[in-house]
Formats: structure tokens, sequence, C-alpha cells
């Protein structure tokens, strides 16, 4: 049950990536936007489970920066990913995010196409890690079996 927040300060923007996101990983209910900074840190702490990814824009307004609401939000629900949105051509803007601990950053504008691949992967990723950490008697579950 993959759980999705989008925060962008474009309102339109953002309604359109849950609706397609939501409907390419079949999670139209779990997939949530916000459009400003406080909006997002209010879902977070009122959120009943941790998302699996935030997906931030790192421009969020003036003097409001993606990467420290990711900060924000990670304290409060440390095991959730990150992809961030930069502008083309600010590798600095990509650089912090990875720093801060964000899964990968997108250069805007992307491909819808492109994101969902990104969210899959880090999806798929994650499932990985945790079948990895099973109990060894579990690791027959691992095996490939044609």
């Amino acid at each position: 049950m993959t759980r999705v927040l989008i925060v962008d300060d474009a309102e339109p923007f953002v309604k359109s990536l849950v609706r397609q996101l939501g409907d390419e990983l079949h999670a139209e209910d779990r997939v949530v936007g916000a459009a400003s900074y406080g909006e997002a840190l209010s879902t977070v702490r009122a959120a009943a489970r941790p998302f699996d990814i935030f997906l931030i824009d790192e421009r969020l307004g003036p003097g409001l920066n993606g990467v420290d609401l990711f900060q924000q939000l990670r304290a409060l629900s440390p095991t959730t990913g990150g992809i961030i949105f930069t502008r083309v051509g600010d590798k600095a803007a990509g650089d912090r995010a990875l720093r801060a601990g964000a899964y990968q950053y997108l250069p805007k504008p992307f491909d819808v196409g492109h994101l969902l691949r990104s969210v899959q992967t880090f999806l798929l990723s994650r499932w990985l890690e945790q079948l990895e950490s099973l109990p060894s008697g579990y690791s027959g579950l691992l095996q490939y079996r044609r």
C-alpha cells in the first residue's frame, strides 16, 4: 500500500501529479498533495502511517526551500524517501538534495513517466532492502526459480 506525498507551490501541478501517479500506482487514495510548506508538515504530522516517499519541489515560494522541508519531514518520518524537483541546470540544488538524504533529484520540467519510473525504482529498492533484512530462515524466499 504505497503512500506518496507531493509538495509544490503550484497547486494545478500538484493536482495533476496526484491524479496521474494515483492512477499509475493504483493508489488513488494514497497519493496526497500539499501546495505549501506548512500544509506538508501538517499532513505528515496527521498521517496515521508514514509515507513511503516525498516528492518535493526545491523552490516552494519566497524564502522556502524544498530541501529544508525534506529534512524537516524526514525528522518526523525517518524511513520515508524523497525525490526533489530542481530547476534545469541547478546542479547545486540537486547536490544539496542528495546530501540531505534524498534518493534522487529530477530537473523540471520532467516527463511524468520518468518520475513514475523513479518512484517505482525507489519502492523496489526499499522492498528488496526489507527482504534482505529478514532472518536467515527466510532466505529461500529470495532465490529465483524458473
